[in-house]
């Protein structure tokens, strides 16, 4: 056996551990970014419920607040809070109910806004369980990336 070969086969059995703990890291990133949106609403939800706050003000105290956090970048490059980008670890699914409920703001009474902020707040709760169902699957995603791996090893053997 050359020691090529034996190369070759740690190298496809490592990256078949590297793409599981890839697969199983941007889980666990998206379960945060989930865990964040739900606190932004439920945030945006106390200042129009009890502070009938200003949405212009009420940014500049988003952007304060979310300094070094996840959903900073996307507080930042924008003027109004109905501008705010859906974040980049969303599904498809999501981005679309994030934008649905950031676009709508600023369009009704302030208990209306209060009933459609805790809408998609549990919309994002039931979101953020299916994500962490799908993290938790992804613990397996190492072992069943250093079995493949393991396989393609032993061919190249």
């Amino acid at each position: 056996m050359s020691s090529l070969r034996l190369a070759a086969a740690i190298l496809l059995a490592a990256g078949g551990w590297c793409a599981g703990t890839a697969r199983r890291q941007k889980q666990i990133n998206r379960c945060r970014m989930l865990e964040e949106v739900i606190e932004l609403l439920g945030r945006l939800e106390q200042e129009i419920g009890y502070r009938h706050a200003d949405l212009g003000r009420l940014l500049g105290a988003l952007r304060a607040e979310n300094a070094g956090k996840p959903m900073e970048k996307y507080l930042q490059s924008i003027s109004t809070l109905q501008q705010i980008k859906a974040p980049d670890l969303l599904e498809p699914e999501q981005k679309a109910c994030f934008f649905e409920c950031m676009s709508g703001l600023g369009r009704a009474t302030a208990e209306q806004e209060c009933a459609r902020l805790a809408y998609y707040r549990s919309r994002f709760e039931s979101f953020l369980q299916q994500a962490q169902k799908q993290a938790e699957s992804a613990g397996l995603d190492q072992k069943l990336g250093l079995a493949v791996g393991g396989m393609l090893a032993l061919l190249v053997l």
